[in-house]
Protein backbone atom coordinates (compact mmCIF):
# COMPACT_ATOMS: atom_id res chain seq x y z
CA UNK A 1 0.00 0.00 0.00
CA UNK A 2 1.61 3.25 -0.82
CA UNK A 3 0.97 5.97 2.26
CA UNK A 4 1.81 9.36 1.73
CA UNK A 5 3.06 10.96 5.29
CA UNK A 6 1.21 13.76 5.51
CA UNK A 7 -2.02 12.82 3.88
CA UNK A 8 -2.77 9.24 5.60
CA UNK A 9 -1.07 9.51 9.10
CA UNK A 10 1.73 7.62 8.09
CA UNK A 11 3.89 6.85 10.94
CA UNK A 12 6.68 5.14 9.52
CA UNK A 13 7.20 2.43 11.64
CA UNK A 14 8.80 0.14 9.25
CA UNK A 15 8.10 -2.87 7.50
CA UNK A 16 4.50 -1.91 8.04
CA UNK A 17 3.04 1.54 9.72
CA UNK A 18 0.13 1.41 11.68
CA UNK A 19 -2.05 2.88 8.86
CA UNK A 20 -1.60 -0.26 7.03
CA UNK A 21 -1.15 -2.85 9.39
CA UNK A 22 -4.34 -4.44 8.31
CA UNK A 23 -3.57 -4.97 4.81
CA UNK A 24 -1.12 -7.63 3.96
CA UNK A 25 1.10 -5.76 2.01
CA UNK A 26 4.67 -3.55 2.85
CA UNK A 27 4.28 -0.31 3.25
CA UNK A 28 6.03 2.14 0.47
CA UNK A 29 7.37 5.45 1.50
CA UNK A 30 8.00 7.80 -1.45
CA UNK A 31 11.47 9.28 -1.19
CA UNK A 32 10.33 12.53 -3.73
CA UNK A 33 9.61 15.29 -1.95
CA UNK A 34 11.39 14.60 1.11
CA UNK A 35 13.36 17.34 2.10
CA UNK A 36 15.80 18.18 5.15
CA UNK A 37 18.91 16.72 6.24
CA UNK A 38 20.19 13.21 3.98
CA UNK A 39 19.77 10.28 6.28
CA UNK A 40 22.58 9.76 8.76
CA UNK A 41 24.13 13.66 8.36
CA UNK A 42 23.89 15.10 12.29
CA UNK A 43 25.73 11.86 13.39
CA UNK A 44 28.56 11.94 10.53
CA UNK A 45 28.96 15.57 11.35
CA UNK A 46 29.21 14.77 14.59
CA UNK A 47 31.91 11.89 14.30
CA UNK A 48 33.71 14.38 11.39
CA UNK A 49 33.61 16.94 14.40
CA UNK A 50 35.51 14.81 17.10
CA UNK A 51 37.97 13.88 14.45
CA UNK A 52 38.68 17.32 13.32
CA UNK A 53 39.14 18.51 16.87
CA UNK A 54 41.36 15.95 18.32
CA UNK A 55 43.54 16.53 14.58
CA UNK A 56 43.33 20.18 15.56
CA UNK A 57 44.09 19.78 18.79
CA UNK A 58 47.03 17.60 18.12
CA UNK A 59 48.93 19.44 15.46
CA UNK A 60 48.25 23.01 17.08
CA UNK A 61 49.92 21.43 20.52
CA UNK A 62 52.49 20.60 18.36
CA UNK A 63 52.74 23.74 16.77
CA UNK A 64 52.68 25.64 19.81
CA UNK A 65 55.83 23.42 20.95
CA UNK A 66 58.08 24.93 18.20
CA UNK A 67 60.21 27.19 18.61
CA UNK A 68 59.50 29.49 15.71
CA UNK A 69 56.54 31.88 15.73
CA UNK A 70 53.26 30.85 14.16
CA UNK A 71 53.02 32.54 11.14
CA UNK A 72 49.62 34.24 10.52
CA UNK A 73 48.03 32.94 7.97
CA UNK A 74 44.61 34.01 6.70
CA UNK A 75 42.33 31.50 4.39
CA UNK A 76 41.38 33.42 1.36
CA UNK A 77 37.73 34.36 0.77
CA UNK A 78 37.63 32.41 -2.51
CA UNK A 79 38.58 28.97 -0.54
CA UNK A 80 35.46 29.60 2.24
CA UNK A 81 32.85 30.21 -0.56
CA UNK A 82 34.48 27.00 -2.26
CA UNK A 83 33.80 24.97 0.71
CA UNK A 84 30.40 26.38 1.28
CA UNK A 85 28.99 25.60 -1.91
CA UNK A 86 29.61 22.20 -1.32
CA UNK A 87 26.20 19.83 -0.64
CA UNK A 88 25.90 18.07 2.40
CA UNK A 89 25.85 14.69 0.30
CA UNK A 90 29.13 15.93 -0.83
CA UNK A 91 30.70 16.46 2.31
CA UNK A 92 29.61 13.13 3.73
CA UNK A 93 31.14 11.33 0.83
CA UNK A 94 34.58 13.04 1.48
CA UNK A 95 34.12 12.58 5.16
CA UNK A 96 33.94 8.73 4.58
CA UNK A 97 36.72 8.78 1.72
CA UNK A 98 38.69 10.79 3.59
CA UNK A 99 38.51 10.20 7.64
CA UNK A 100 40.75 12.14 9.87
CA UNK A 101 41.76 9.60 12.55
CA UNK A 102 45.38 8.32 11.80
CA UNK A 103 48.42 10.86 10.64
CA UNK A 104 48.07 9.10 7.60
CA UNK A 105 44.55 9.82 6.88
CA UNK A 106 45.92 13.57 7.74
CA UNK A 107 48.50 13.37 4.53
CA UNK A 108 45.98 11.54 2.38
CA UNK A 109 43.05 14.66 3.31
CA UNK A 110 46.06 17.54 2.75
CA UNK A 111 46.69 16.02 -0.51
CA UNK A 112 43.14 15.72 -1.59
CA UNK A 113 42.29 19.57 0.18
CA UNK A 114 45.44 21.14 -1.79
CA UNK A 115 44.52 19.32 -4.74
CA UNK A 116 40.81 21.08 -4.75
CA UNK A 117 41.73 24.39 -3.36
CA UNK A 118 44.78 24.33 -5.26
CA UNK A 119 47.30 25.23 -2.96
CA UNK A 120 46.04 28.90 -1.83
CA UNK A 121 45.67 27.94 2.01
CA UNK A 122 49.45 29.61 2.38
CA UNK A 123 52.72 27.46 2.64
CA UNK A 124 52.52 24.46 4.76
CA UNK A 125 55.06 21.01 5.41
CA UNK A 126 54.68 19.10 2.49
CA UNK A 127 55.14 22.20 -0.21
CA UNK A 128 58.77 22.00 0.83
CA UNK A 129 59.00 18.77 -0.64
CA UNK A 130 59.38 15.88 1.86
CA UNK A 131 56.93 13.12 2.12
CA UNK A 132 55.97 11.85 5.21
CA UNK A 133 55.22 7.96 5.18
CA UNK A 134 52.93 6.72 8.26
CA UNK A 135 52.61 2.65 8.06
CA UNK A 136 50.55 0.86 10.59
CA UNK A 137 53.32 -0.18 13.02
CA UNK A 138 53.57 3.97 13.34
CA UNK A 139 49.57 4.83 12.97
CA UNK A 140 49.79 6.58 16.08
CA UNK A 141 52.88 9.18 15.87
CA UNK A 142 53.50 12.08 12.97
CA UNK A 143 56.51 13.10 11.95
CA UNK A 144 57.18 16.66 11.87
CA UNK A 145 60.74 17.98 11.47
CA UNK A 146 62.22 15.26 13.49
CA UNK A 147 59.91 15.37 16.42
CA UNK A 148 57.40 12.71 17.03
CA UNK A 149 54.07 14.05 18.11
CA UNK A 150 51.62 11.64 20.18
CA UNK A 151 48.01 11.42 18.66
CA UNK A 152 45.31 10.74 21.34
CA UNK A 153 43.82 7.49 20.90
CA UNK A 154 39.66 7.74 19.75
CA UNK A 155 37.57 5.21 21.90
CA UNK A 156 34.33 4.64 20.17
CA UNK A 157 31.59 4.35 22.73
CA UNK A 158 28.74 1.60 22.01
CA UNK A 159 26.34 4.45 20.44
CA UNK A 160 28.84 5.63 18.06
CA UNK A 161 30.23 2.07 16.89
CA UNK A 162 26.54 1.52 16.22
CA UNK A 163 25.92 4.57 13.94
CA UNK A 164 28.85 3.91 11.95
CA UNK A 165 27.76 -0.14 11.21
CA UNK A 166 24.06 1.45 10.95
CA UNK A 167 25.03 4.21 8.94
CA UNK A 168 21.67 4.59 6.78
CA UNK A 169 19.80 5.10 10.40
CA UNK A 170 19.09 8.60 11.51
CA UNK A 171 19.91 9.30 14.79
Amino acid sequence: MLTHYNSSQCDRILPICTQCTSTPSRCIYPESGKRGLPQGYITHLEHRLIDTELTLYTLYSHIRSLPTPIPDMCIPQSVTDALARQSRTTNMAEWERLPLREPRDWERWWGQKRVVLGGQTGETRGERGEEVVVDDAEARQLLVDGAAIETPKRTDNKAERLARSEASVYF
